[in-house]
């Protein structure tokens, strides 16, 4: 009987599966400790010892099973990050509360409350799933849903409505795909990139086709803050999944001359631009909402204005600009201690990249980590007058359906990543 199919073995292992309640595991753990008696067993072997004697030298070694069981059920117990759930919580009661107080005081000729009631539960419930869905599963799917997500996309430009400044398709309701779009491409790109070869000329063109078709997409819907978003997850999962330098180089060049053809597409991107560089040269026409910004951020104070409106709040104060909100009503005193919370998020979701074991998963985190980077400091920075100003919202907290609910599910997804951070299996059973 060889060393591997021994009943003593076997019995060891299952003695210590027996104390492990996460199941998903049990097959990584004997391959690892019945790696470690073998290598104990042999050199017993080696020493004169028959068989038996080294299995039984070899187990008595490794110690008793149960302890061990016990003592790797702490390591591999499945349990959330908790706090990126509760700094998540955080922000989506805080843009729960704000869009609450701009119903209140009527800045909006609308109400928006209840709808985003409805999508935080929405988002909170795709969350729960995603928390208990095993996400190796989404991997074979990748290529579907980069189909699906281009698919749609192509859809929005072709029968979807602009409505201020943005493409929505109509389904029942308006979907805004083109704002959540690298989110989803991100999942797609993890997936397809893990066991991607960049080495070949063959898979090199077939890569960059696909890294390209939404570039384009998102020029053509206009959509700035979906392409700054896009370029820059995808430069990341390029350096995650390995790709050489002179590829890279080659990828993120055509990134930045998308940008620049973006910039140069209509003038009215060019003036932005302008603008963002002197805000002065057209203070009553495009320069006057950089200035308006500026007297809000400027007159905010350390504890702020209150709930008091003098009617002079951007039309967007709901969306791309409710930190300018937040800071103008609560002070300064709030915007740092948001700065502070969003910068903990960011170094929390990045940090589990660290403990996961497989190459999805760490694709995965890195790409969710690069969107949320981006999205939460060119807010922050735009609103501060430090970036141009783009329709670039602010995660969990900014009004907007579609990216809401799919941002609150990919907190679910993150946390499934790090429930199964040390699974090393890169295919499904």
């Amino acid at each position: 009987m060889g060393l591997i199919d021994n009943e003593k073995i076997e019995e060891y292992l299952s003695s210590i599966c027996c104390q492990i309640s996460n199941s998903k595991i049990h097959s990584d753990i004997q391959e690892e400790v019945r790696g470690h008696i073998e290598e104990i067993a042999l050199e017993y072997i080696e020493g004169g010892f028959s068989e038996n004697e080294a299995i039984n030298n070899a187990l008595a070694q490794m110690g008793d099973a149960s302890l061990i069981g016990r003592e790797l059920n702490k390591v591999h117990r499945q349990r959330p990050e908790w706090s990126i759930v509760i700094l998540a919580s955080i922000f989506t009661l805080l843009g729960l509360s704000i869009i609450f107080l701009i119903d209140s005081i009527g800045i909006l000729q609308y109400s928006l409350f209840s709808k985003s009631i409805i999508c935080a539960l929405v988002g909170f419930s795709l969350a729960a799933f995603l928390y208990y869905f095993d996400y190796m599963k989404i991997k074979d799917y990748s290529k579907y849903l980069y189909l699906a997500t281009t698919t749609v996309m192509l859809l929005t430009l072709i029968f979807g409505k602009t409505i201020n400044g943005k493409p929505y398709l109509f389904i029942g309701t308006a979907i805004n795909l083109i704002d959540v779009s690298p989110l989803l491409l991100t999942v797609s790109f993890a997936g397809i990139l893990s066991q991607f070869n960049w080495s070949e000329t063959r898979q090199f063109v077939y890569g960059s086709i696909l890294l390209i078709v939404p570039i384009l997409l998102m020029i053509a819907s206009r959509s700035s803050s979906a392409l700054l978003t896009y370029c820059t997850s995808v430069i990341i999962l390029l350096i995650a999944s390995g790709i050489k330098i002179k590829n890279i180089s080659i990828l993120i060049t055509s990134c930045l001359a998308a940008f620049i053809l973006y910039l140069f597409k209509e003038p009215y991107h060019t003036q932005k631009l302008l603008i963002f560089l002197n805000t002065k040269s057209d203070p009553a026409g495009s320069g006057y909402l950089n200035i308006q910004l500026d007297k809000l951020i400027h007159t905010a104070g350390i504890l702020g204005q209150g709930f008091a409106f003098d009617g002079k709040m951007p039309s967007e104060i709901h969306t791309d600009f409710i930190f300018t909100y937040i800071v103008y009503t609560f002070g300064w005193v709030a915007g740092i201690l948001l700065a502070s919370l969003v910068i903990l998020f960011l170094v929390r979701i990045s940090n589990i990249a660290l403990y996961v074991k497989n190459s999805y998963g760490k694709l995965l985190i890195s790409g969710f980590t690069a969107i949320f980077s981006v999205q939460f400091v060119w807010n922050i920075l735009m609103n501060l007058g430090i970036a141009p100003i783009t329709s670039m919202a602010l995660p969990f907290i900014s009004y907007g359906n579609s990216q809401f609910t799919i941002n609150l599910a990919v907190v679910g997804l993150i946390s499934n990543i790090y429930k199964q951070k040390n699974k090393t299996i890169e295919t499904v059973t």
